[in-house]
This record gives structure tokens, sequence and C-alpha cells, in this order.
């Protein structure tokens, strides 16, 4: 296991090979987290993001991306053939997509979409309208409302609150949510939080989500936050993914680099379906680092050829990345 005990020195080599960008000193990911508003806590929030336009070679199917934004989120990209035809608007065309949420998302973000018909159909509904700065708001129904009828179903809860841009829509369950991702108010203060040190753990990714342990089904094995990061296709087919865990202590993270380097040794199996571990992916030397009042623990993964990208979005629905962490198996539903 590699441990490096000068953080600020291996940040800024961890970023270096991963391809940050030198000049801004900031990742993609970073500034558009960075570029929030503070409508949303950044410790008690998960964040999804993926650059799309980045995520859609001729090669590869993009739908994995979905998965970065968080249950409802994703619906938007999965459904995105009835949205356009139901409103004119096409979240497969977005450049790149942000939400903020938890074990689901809370709001989204599409960039360098063009709304279609989406507000004349608000209005229709009923929608209240508003004008703040250069976005139009429209409150339809009370927070978290769900249309269940109509062109406007398809987007559930996320149509309750929702915004229109100059390059792009927000659509949120919450007045709060879609406060920080059109920017109003105070920016987004990342300093200091474990966001910090799970980002320049990721370094520079192509798709990524961030959840906080206590989002997760078992939070009391839960590291405070957990980050998977995939990056570009345009780097190696499939890409790379990366796993980070953010610990408050060196003995957790310790713990946690223990049960990563059990989780992909030679034999072993996905504690939650049976499959071998080498059938989803190879795993390389995992590390762990302090930061401030943080230990990150993180490993870089690599998916036999010919995957599915999204390794690791797809294993934490299902409960496998936190036994890889040192979790439990989770408890199977009855019925």
């Amino acid at each position: 296991m590699l441990r490096v005990a000068a953080s600020v020195a291996a940040a800024v080599l961890m970023l270096a090979g991963c391809g940050g960008d030198p000049e801004e000193g900031q990742t993609r990911l970073e500034r558009a987290l960075r570029g929030l508003g503070a409508g949303v806590s950044a410790t008690g929030s998960g964040f999804g993001w993926a650059d799309l336009e980045e995520l859609r070679p001729d090669s590869l199917d993009p739908g994995f991306a979905a998965d970065a934004l968080g249950p409802g989120a994703d619906d938007l990209l999965d459904d995105a053939a009835r949205i356009l035809a139901a409103t004119g608007m096409d979240p497969d065309a977005a450049s790149a997509a942000v939400a903020v949420g938890g074990s689901y998302a809370l709001g989204v973000r599409l960039e360098g979409v063009a709304p279609g018909r989406l507000p004349e159909l608000l209005r229709r509904a009923g929608a209240r309208e508003r004008r703040e700065g250069s976005w139009t708001y429209f409150d339809l129904g009370k927070q978290a409302d769900s249309v269940t009828g109509g062109p406007l179903r398809s987007f559930g809860a996320l149509v309750s609150r929702t915004a229109v841009g100059p390059d792009g829509v927000v659509l949120a369950r919450f007045d709060a949510a879609r406060a920080s991702l059109t920017g109003e108010g105070d920016e987004l203060d990342l300093s200091g939080t474990r966001v910090e040190p799970a980002l320049e753990c990721l370094g520079e990714v192509a798709a990524a989500r961030l959840i906080p342990g206590t989002f997760t089904h078992n939070p009391a094995a839960s590291p405070e936050l957990i980050a998977m990061g995939v990056r570009s296709p345009r780097d190696r087919d499939p890409p790379r993914e990366v796993l980070c865990a953010v610990d408050d202590s060196e003995e957790r993270a310790d713990a946690r680099g223990a049960a990563l380097e059990a989780a992909f040794a030679e034999g072993a199996s996905d504690p939650v379906t049976g499959r071998p571990m080498a059938a989803l992916a190879s795993a390389g030397e995992v590390g762990i680092e302090r930061d401030g009042e943080h230990w990150v623990t993180r490993v870089e993964l690599e998916p036999p050829r010919g995957a599915e990208p999204g390794f690791l979005f797809a294993g934490f629905v299902r409960g496998s990345v936190l036994t890889y962490l040192g979790a439990a198996r989770p408890v199977p539903r009855e019925g």
C-alpha cells in the first residue's frame, strides 16, 4: 500500500499526473462545483457531473454518464427521446450536466440546451414566472410536486422548480437546489471541506459522482465521502475509473486501503453479484494520503477491454462499492 505523507506535494503530483489545467490549477469538475451557489451545503450535499461532449466519441455510448447525476436526474438522459418529442428540449444535446443531491438528485443543470417548448408548457400548466438576472424562473405547484400527466410528466418532481437561462436549463425539486444550480447568491465555499481532497484525488475526469456517507445504504460503515470518476474515453477504451474515500482518521484510511487490496486481490469476487473481480476491473496500487484534517484512500481501476464504462457508478447503486471499502454485503430485500 502506497502512503504519501506530504499532502500538498501529493496533491500537486496527483493533479499533474491526471491532466489538470496547469494555468488555472483546477479541473473541469472543480470549476463546475465552484460555480455553484451556496443554496446547498458543501458537506451535506452530494454532487454529480458529466462532460457530455467529452463522452461522445463515435465508439462509445455515453448513457452510463446518466448514473453520475444520481437517481432522478439520470432519467433526463435515459428518457431524452421522449422528452424531446414532448417538449422540444433535448437533454442529449447538453454539453455538460451538473447535479446536486444526496441519495437522489435534488436538481440538475443541463448546459448548452435550448428549452424548446418547455417555457410555454410550464405557463400552460399554471407555473408562476419571474425574472432573476439572466434566468427566468418557473414555480409549478409546491416544491417537489410531481406532474403525473401531460407533456411534462417525464420530468417528475424535477419540473416543480425550473429555470431557463441563456445557455441552459435547470430542473429542480426545491428552491435551494435551483438557486445553487443557477449560481444565485454567494458562491459555494468548498474551502476546508472534505470535497476539496476528493477533487484532488479524482483529478481530471470526464464524469464523477461525490456522495456523503450519510446517503449510502450503510452510513455507519461508510467513509465521510465517496468519490467516483471516469476518465476520458479518448485516452483509453474503456476509460479508467478512480475511486476515492475520504475519512477523518488514519486508522480508518488504513482499513479502507486494506479492504480495497482484498477486494481486488487475485481470485476475489464481487460480494454482491458473485462475479470474479478480474472480469470487472483490475486495480492499481492503493494509495493513502493526508490532506489537512482528512485522510484520502485512492485506487485507479482498469476495466477489461470491451467492458461498459461506469463500473463504479453501477456498482455503487447495487451496494458493491461500499463492500470494496470494507462494509458488509447489503442484506437482500425480501420478496
